[in-house]
C-alpha cells in the first residue's frame, strides 16, 4: 500500500478555466516516479517537463487522477495552454528547492585540494 502523502491543492483563476476545473493537487514525486517517467520520455527533456507535472497531479475538484488509469492523462489534454503552464508551475514549485535554498546551497561552496 502506498504511504499517504501531502498534496498541494491549488485553486485555479476562473481565467483559464476548463472544462469546470476549479482546482488541482500535486504531490512530491517518489524517485522511482521519476525514473517511470525518464524511462517513458528517453531522452526527450521537453516531453519530461509535461510527464513530470502529469506524474504529480493527483487530483482534480478533489477527485484523484493518475495515470495509471489514464485519468491525469485525459485531464491534461483538455487543459488549454495556460492551464498546462500552471500544472508546471505547481509541479516545479512542490519538487524544486527554492532560489533562496540554492542560492543558500552555492554560497556554501569551499576549495579543498586532495
Amino acid at each position: 500500500m502506498e504511504q499517504a502523502r501531502q498534496i498541494y491543492v491549488y485553486d485555479v483563476p476562473e481565467e483559464v478555466r476548463v472544462n469546470g476545473i476549479e482546482s488541482m493537487g500535486v504531490r512530491e514525486l517518489t524517485i522511482e516516479e521519476e525514473k517511470m517517467v525518464y524511462r517513458r520520455v528517453g531522452s526527450d527533456i521537453a516531453a519530461a517537463v509535461s510527464e513530470l507535472s502529469k506524474q504529480a497531479l493527483c487530483e482534480i475538484n478533489d477527485q484523484k487522477v493518475t495515470l495509471a488509469d489514464g485519468s491525469a492523462d485525459k485531464a491534461y489534454e483538455s487543459f488549454s495552454p495556460q492551464l498546462r503552464q500552471l500544472i508546471v508551475t505547481a509541479y516545479t514549485e512542490t519538487n524544486n528547492a527554492k532560489e533562496e535554498t540554492i542560492k543558500k546551497f552555492q554560497a556554501s561552496r569551499r576549495i579543498k585540494v586532495g
